[in-house]
């Protein structure tokens, strides 16, 4: 598989988006060919099957530029079929202009969205998108059938407990995330004041790591210093700046305590970060209650709430080393079971995988394919051809006590099939003894040879007298093929192949029909039923219903099709 992941960065140093660079190389192991396309892009180490594409270069800033840059993009990967997938990660915007041209390909589009706010752009994206993931049902403001839950992916393995200092000078309460109002750092300074002027506690000490990320969050952190200062809490609570994803397990590990006063329902995944490393959690998210009673009692208190927090804090400090390090214990076993790293990516990856395989079997050409194929011993040639083969999985489904083999040119495609029987060879040399076939399914592959008259001579000799031979091509007479072929193409006119429309390099030629009858003709086929399956323009759909009803030969509306299909017989 071939996806297309948008997203806002690939910095793996950015304070806020470098844990992305781990979902990049994790997803690369799992798909053939990942497409970045990001807004910017910093420092990164990622696999050769890894490309960045980038919608601001430099210190380009205006938008116009970014979406010329994000259509060329788009247009490029999705019009001319590189790429399987598309994946809008957070950004609704992204998905809303990512759907035009996935509708127009049939290219499954899905997002991932964990923010409890709902937008009207965000209700729009959800309407357009094949699936909306979340990591939690607090953490998307949608619901339906479209929405599917995976949890978080936290990396326990860089998210790990260290040896806990048997007596700590102090405690350290650590609390992580953008200095932005909705954070409500302010409540938890105001724990602290309590904490240290009512209830008299010593020895311990407030750090807040985290980026101003605007001239409003430089603001906001102007106020919460003025009432640190004004609690005289200078020395207890300190702002520590922002760091790299890759520093941050230090920072759990150096500290005994985290408290999360995020007002929002999706779960702030620092939480989780922070139990993967063993540290106890206090933290007024609600989707975290929970979690947080399975571990032990009071750790959960309400938003805006400061002597609430000052009791769950008190009551951490009070339990000395060895019970905050048995509380991390546990809470770190809670969130591995429910938010691992890896079941998470390999749950994308499904969701991917499943969203192709659904789009493509309820294309009209598959479906086509799949009806006709009939027969005790059936091959299909060139089904390793794709990055993953849907259709060969499709016709064995259909015909469960069939014998259906595959034969393809690349002998390292076949090997990534699971449960197929996969043959190495060349169509314009079939491995097989004569009349050993009932049926060939020739789908998509004519368009990609040089010299199709031997390969067809092949099938004709592999297939058994009244043997079926299924065949499908692109239509050289699609609408949409015409106007990408003007706005993409690459290649001179040629009138006689119509390069000018054959917009994957990978195409040599489109058949013209009555040729292609004829050719068929003189190998000993005849040709039982043609047709060209529904073309994706909306406005033609009733014209093409009617225009085929009248079953007239080569009607001109009748070839708006995508793809070319028939059915032959061999005499």
């Amino acid at each position: 598989m071939k996806i297309l992941f948008i997203t806002q960065k690939a910095d793996k140093n950015d304070p806020v988006l470098g844990f992305m660079h781990a979902w990049f190389e994790s997803l690369s192991a799992r798909f053939d060919a990942l497409h970045l396309l990001v807004l910017k892009a910093g420092e990164r180490t990622l696999p050769d099957n890894v490309t960045v594409h980038c919608m601001a270069p430099g210190n380009e800033n205006r938008r116009f530029v970014k979406f010329l840059n994000f259509v060329r993009v788009v247009s490029a990967l999705v019009l001319r079929r590189r790429v399987d997938a598309v994946f809008a990660h957070m950004c609704p915007i992204y998905a809303v202009l990512a759907a035009p041209f996935c509708r127009l390909r049939g290219v499954p589009l899905l997002m991932w969205i964990t923010h409890s706010s709902d937008t009207p752009m965000l209700r729009i994206a959800h309407r357009l998108v094949d699936k909306v993931i979340t990591a939690s049902d607090a953490s998307c403001a949608l619901s339906g059938a479209k929405v599917v839950v995976t949890g978080h992916g936290i990396d326990m393995d860089l998210f790990s407990p260290a040896p806990a200092p048997a007596n700590p000078a102090e405690v350290r309460i650590l609390s992580v995330g953008r200095v932005t109002p909705i954070k409500d750092y302010t409540t938890i300074i105001r724990a602290a004041d309590i904490l240290a002027r009512e209830r008299g506690l010593r020895g311990f000490s407030v750090s807040i790591v985290g980026a101003c990320y605007s001239e409003s969050d430089n603001k906001h952190k102007e106020e919460l210093e003025a009432e640190i200062r004004k609690a005289g809490l200078d020395g207890i609570v300190r702002f520590e700046g922002p760091t790299t994803h890759d520093k941050m397990p230090d920072w759990y590990r150096r500290s005994q305590v985290f408290v999360s006063a995020c007002h929002t329902r999706a779960m702030d995944k620092a939480v989780l970060e922070a139990m993967g490393c063993g540290v106890p959690v206090t933290t007024c998210i609600e989707s975290y209650k929970p979690l947080l009673d399975q571990s032990a009692p009071g750790l959960y208190f309400e938003k805006g709430d400061e002597r609430s927090l000052a009791d769950a804090l008190e009551r951490l400090l009070a339990a000395g080393p060895e019970g905050r390090a048995e509380l991390g214990l546990v809470q770190r076993r809670l969130a591995a079971s429910r938010h691992s790293f890896h079941a998470l990516m390999d749950r994308l990856a499904h969701e991917i995988n499943k969203s192709i395989y659904d789009k493509r079997s309820s294309s009209p050409r598959t479906r086509w394919l799949v009806a006709h194929t009939r027969g005790k011993d059936i091959l299909d040639i060139g089904f390793a051809a794709a990055s993953f083969p849907f259709l060969h999985y499709f016709i064995k489904d259909a015909n469960p006590d069939s014998t259906v083999t595959g034969c393809d040119l690349f002998h390292d495609k076949i090997k990534r099939c699971a449960n197929v029987t996969g043959v190495a060879g060349d169509a314009c040399s079939l491995p097989f003894r004569d009349s050993a076939f009932d049926c060939v399914v020739f789908a998509e592959i004519y368009e990609h040879l040089l010299e199709p008259v031997p390969a067809l001579r092949e099938i004709a000799r592999a297939l058994r007298p009244g043997g079926q031979l299924l065949f499908s091509t692109p239509s050289p007479y699609e609408p949409l093929r015409w106007v990408r072929g003007w706005l993409l193409a690459r290649k001179p006119w040629d009138a006689a192949s119509r390069s000018r429309y054959l917009v994957d390099d990978s195409h040599i030629q489109f058949p013209d029909p009555v040729s292609l009858f004829n050719m068929l003709d003189i190998l000993g086929f005849e040709v039982i039923e043609a047709q060209t399956l529904k073309h994706r323009i909306p406005g033609l759909s009733k014209i093409w219903r009617k225009a085929q009803a009248l079953d007239i030969p080569f009607f001109p509306f009748t070839r708006l099709g995508s793809s070319l299909c028939l059915r032959a017989v061999k005499r």
